[in-house]
């Protein structure tokens, strides 16, 4: 019996082929940090949602994983309210990394395949 083993990518929702996988991932990254800081700070369900600004259901469905309902957006507005921020990093995909001083490749479009551009130096 032979057994074929497909090396994942770091993002088990594109690797299980579901829509939306890259947003899936970054919902449950700010889902486990979510988790992580109400575990800390040992806060029951309705005093985590008062300080979130939800109602005790919704905490009770973010501790069980279930992310219906919830937007990146709302998730970070969460997060914020628990007294953290979220910080955005750009960074070429790992095809596009270079050592240090190299351009991208002739014919390469800077930015992502999100169409947005990276800040420029005059810009920043």
């Amino acid at each position: 019996m032979s057994v074929e083993i497909t090396p994942a990518d770091g993002n088990i929702f594109a690797d299980l082929g579901l829509p939306d996988a890259e947003e899936w991932q970054h919902k449950t990254k700010l889902l486990a940090a979510i988790i992580r800081i109400l575990r800390e700070r040992q806060l029951t369900q309705t005093q985590a949602a008062k300080i979130a600004g939800i109602k005790q259901p919704e905490v009770s469905n973010l501790l069980h994983g279930k992310l219906e309902g919830f937007s990146i957006e709302r998730l970070i507005r969460i997060l914020a309210a628990l007294g953290y921020e979220v910080v955005v990093q750009v960074r070429p995909t790992e095809r596009l990394q270079r050592p240090a001083g190299a351009g991208c490749p002739e014919g390469a479009i800077a930015g992502s395949a999100s169409g947005v551009e990276p800040p420029t130096e005059a810009a920043a």
